[in-house]
């Protein structure tokens, strides 16, 4: 099959509008010639009536199809309406192309009836122009639907994609370094730009040093650059907040578009509340403003969180709290790791007494790794003891929930001062943040001393 174009097809002509030359269906009645239209071509009324097609159909009443040019109208005299009302097939067609039908007398002037023509073309130029708006109005509806219709389905693959159920996902996060900022009311709000979309945003963590002794309130609020702001102000009293993540939830999960977005730290009270701030960052952008005027080279210790808007989450707890000890969980001591000469090198797999049921802990020699299999009834603490550092600040545990059938888990990690934890009850108050984890998801335990350990100290 040859894919020519024929010469004269309208794609190869100079200028395809010039060869659209609609038709105009003259009366028999008239009198006067045809206009001398360029852009209009005409036809007698006898004339066009003989051009339709009569398709014969069994069964069904009869007919009529035009394959020619577009008819706009037609200039009949009351004797050429009555010719077209007898002819049912004709006048039935007419109706459906919605042609309009202009009356005028026999004699009409040759310059009267060049108007009338006229007046079809640009009765026709302007239903054309409204059904273009009308067509334009509809493609932009059509457009602004199927943008929402792909946010909310890249809401809900992103977030079945990570949880296979509705709940909260960690974001991207400034991670703590050592660098402080001291915040007092007076100083005025500091201004952060978020590492990540406004998409799904749940809730954002912000990283206290050091709570005032005589506590007040903190404000974070999401803005944009320009405009109004993206949520009403979220206040968090620090009365009994101890050092570390507090968190600010939003009233519900953001939907819509994704955009970038700018927190707006306040505090209301005495003194001054300390800050964490990230490591410095080489993006301008990411830097901290205050009153106009950066700050800080680095951002302030952040992380978000992100929901399925629409779902029924439950409340994203504030992260400063450990589960109580039942009685019934046991530590995983140094006599039961054995004693440890280079990490992660441990002994051979050995089982634990004292649960109701099936836990262990061993080192997979293969993979150079210690598993600790925990318990339902409580928490299950692993100590290593006697380890060495100039001045412990931080530390930070990579965990990957490896089994696809596991329930959700929850992981802490914590140092003390060597020799000072030798109780399970001991231990959960050097833990830091609690990071629960459903199967086969990645996250971090972090935990931050009150002050650096110097010399030995236990994980």
């Amino acid at each position: 099959m040859s894919t020519e174009k024929s010469p004269t097809s309208p794609e190869q002509t100079p200028d395809a509008r010039a060869s659209f030359r609609p038709l105009v269906v003259l009366g028999d009645g008239l009198k006067a010639p045809p206009p001398a239209l360029s852009s209009l071509q005409f036809l007698s009324l006898s004339d066009w009536l003989a051009a339709l097609v009569r398709p014969v159909t069994d069964g069904q009443p009869p007919r009529a199809l035009y394959t020619g040019p577009t008819l706009i109208g037609l200039v009949l005299t009351e004797g050429d309406k009555a010719a077209l009302a007898a002819n049912a097939p004709a006048a039935a067609l007419v109706a459906a192309l919605e042609a309009p039908v202009k009356l005028c007398p026999p004699d009409i002037a040759p310059a009267a009836l060049s108007d009338l023509c006229v007046g079809l073309l640009a009765q026709i130029a302007d239903r054309y122009r409204k059904s273009a708006a009308e067509e334009r109005a509809a493609t932009a509806a059509l457009r602004n639907q199927h943008r929402d219709m792909q946010a909310q389905f890249s809401h809900a693959e992103e977030f079945v994609y990570h949880a296979l159920a509705p709940r909260y996902i960690r974001t991207e996060e400034f991670a703590p370094a050592d660098g402080v900022l001291a915040l007092d009311e007076a100083g005025g709000a500091l201004i952060q730009r978020l590492p990540f979309s406004t998409r799904s945003m749940a809730a954002v963590d912000l990283f206290i040093r050091v709570v005032p002794e005589t506590p007040g309130t903190l404000t974070v609020t999401i803005a944009r650059d320009v405009g109004p702001d993206i949520s009403e102000p979220m206040t968090l009293a620090l009365e009994g907040v101890t050092p570390g993540w507090v968190r600010f939830m939003l009233p519900s999960v953001l939907a819509g578009e994704q955009e970038d977005a700018l927190a707006r730290v306040a505090y209301r009270g005495q003194g001054a509340v300390s800050l964490a701030l990230g490591h410095p960052s080489p993006v301008e952008e990411y830097r901290l403003v205050q009153n106009g005027a950066v700050v800080s080279d680095a951002p302030l210790a952040l992380r978000g969180y992100r929901g399925l808007p629409g779902a029924p989450l439950p409340l994203a707890h504030m992260p400063r709290h450990t589960p109580p000890a039942d009685g019934t969980s046991r530590m995983v001591s140094a006599g039961d790791l054995r004693p440890v000469r280079k990490l992660p090198v441990i002994h051979r797999w050995e089982t634990l007494g004292g649960y109701a049921d099936f836990t262990i802990v061993e080192h997979w020699t293969g993979e150079n790794a210690i598993l600790v299999h925990p318990s339902i009834h409580g928490p299950v603490v692993a100590i290593i003891r006697n380890i060495a550092a100039s001045a412990l600040r931080q530390i930070r545990a990579s965990i990957n929930v490896g089994h696809m059938d596991s329930d959700a888990i929850a992981f802490a990690v914590g140092a003390a001062p060597a020799g000072r934890v030798h109780r399970l009850n001991q231990s959960l108050r050097w833990l830091g943040d609690w990071t629960s984890l459903v199967a086969g998801e990645f996250g971090t335990a972090f935990a931050a001393p009150p002050r650096p350990i110097k010399g030995r100290f236990d994980l």
